[in-house]
């Protein structure tokens, strides 16, 4: 079994940064989530805010990694009008019930970062071990402190390549 697979969509780039933060620091596969639409210039961003509005799951590419074949399984996702991005709910629509243990991070301009983290939860169906919301101005500033507070909450074991993990923490501000 395989340690540990950082899931992700990102449509304007700031999850991804945090997600190859994390999977850097964790020696991590890496999944971004992938859509068979553009959602790039304003209609998508149009499109993005309708899909959420009204609980749509758009279609996605088949992904690159079996998440059932992992230990651990960080699940990444903007806000989207205090709402899990839409790629994701469709990527948990077809995946939730495959996944391991759980941790969970989000990205957010401004709010809504304890709402999207406890919708994702509700989605998966089980409980994170670990999760943190990060806002857009701290991708560029003090990331690498809060995703390393992250990881400590994912406490990797040092025997075997196994993954253990601490209590629950939630690194979020």
């Amino acid at each position: 079994m395989k340690r540990m697979l950082v899931v992700y969509y990102s449509r304007t780039g700031h999850v991804r940064k945090v997600a190859e933060a994390i999977a850097g620091a964790c020696a991590a596969d890496l999944e971004p989530i992938r859509e068979e639409r553009s959602r790039s210039g304003l209609f998508g961003w149009i499109r993005s805010v309708r899909e959420v509005r009204r609980g749509i799951c758009p279609a996605l590419l088949p992904p690159e990694h079996d998440v059932s074949v992992y230990e651990l399984v960080v699940l990444g996702c903007p806000v989207w009008a205090s709402r899990v991005a839409s790629p994701m709910r469709s990527f948990l629509a077809n995946q939730a019930g495959r996944l391991p243990e759980i941790a969970l991070f989000c990205t957010m301009g401004g709010r809504g970062g304890d709402q999207v983290l406890g919708e994702l939860a509700s989605l998966c169906g089980k409980a994170p071990l670990a999760t943190m919301a990060v806002r857009d101005a701290e991708i560029g500033g003090d990331l690498a402190a809060k995703v390393a507070g992250f990881i400590e909450a994912l406490a990797l074991a040092r025997n075997a390549g196994a993954a253990t993990v601490a209590p629950p923490l939630t690194a979020s501000t």
